[in-house]
């Protein structure tokens, strides 16, 4: 994905298509395809402004709203695999999620991996 236009370019933009210039003329006048022409306007028509929204993944894990609760999960029982936290996790809260984002969750509550001869279980560190 490219970098956003700037607003001053979007500006301009919206303001040639107002002086009643067609879509096609404009694309051509600063090489930005008509698509972005027809939402740019549609944006200031709607919103009443042309920034754009921000870009990259919202921060945040969809765990992280249940965190007290898996918490009490591995302490009760702190030999739970990251599958059998998954698994918990789509029965009780209706979430499929992949063992993998749970085990960064857990990273990123303070819990770590302690292995024994019997099998690796997570604890607070």
């Amino acid at each position: 994905m490219g970098k956003p236009l700037s607003e001053d370019l979007r500006k301009r933009i919206v303001a040639k298509r107002d002086e009643g210039h067609t879509a096609a003329e404009v694309s051509q006048m600063f090489r930005v395809s008509m698509r972005s022409i027809n939402r740019f306007c549609a944006r200031m028509r709607s919103q009443g402004n042309l920034s754009h929204d921000k870009l990259g993944k919202p921060p945040g894990s969809q765990l992280d709203l249940h965190q007290e609760e898996i918490s009490k999960w591995i302490a009760e029982g702190p030999s739970l695999t990251l599958e059998e936290i998954a698994a918990r996790c789509e029965t009780q809260f209706g979430l499929s999620i992949h063992h993998t984002t749970v085990m960064r969750a857990l990273a990123k509550w303070g819990f770590r991996y302690k292995k024994n001869d019997v099998r690796q279980r997570a604890e607070p560190s």
